[in-house]
């Protein structure tokens, strides 16, 4: 699947973990099961990552909640909140586990 088919609006996150010796960065949260439409916890993870920017200013007001995934090749992750603020990823891969 690619990136920005992933099912992450109105999904919330509630942690980010970056793990500097092994370049890697989990996103857990949670987000709507496609089947019953029941909150299942999620893990974003990234591989390989060169860079990363969590900017925390809140221009649209507070929210925990995602509102788009997007990316750019070869390597730009970007995941929107609904607070405005914008995640960037610089990683060669990633997984999603729900």
């Amino acid at each position: 699947m690619r990136f920005e088919e992933l099912q992450l609006h109105d999904a919330t996150i509630n942690c980010i973990t970056y793990l500097w010796e092994a370049k890697a960065l989990s996103v857990i949260g949670e987000c709507f099961s496609r089947e019953g439409g029941k909150v299942v916890g999620f893990t974003l993870t990234f591989d390989s990552v060169t860079g990363v920017s969590i900017p925390h200013i809140e221009e649209w007001g507070p929210s925990s909640c995602i509102n788009s995934a997007n990316f750019k090749p070869p390597l730009h992750h970007y995941i929107e909140m609904q607070s405005g603020d914008v995640i960037a990823i610089e990683a060669a891969g990633f997984k999603f586990s729900a």
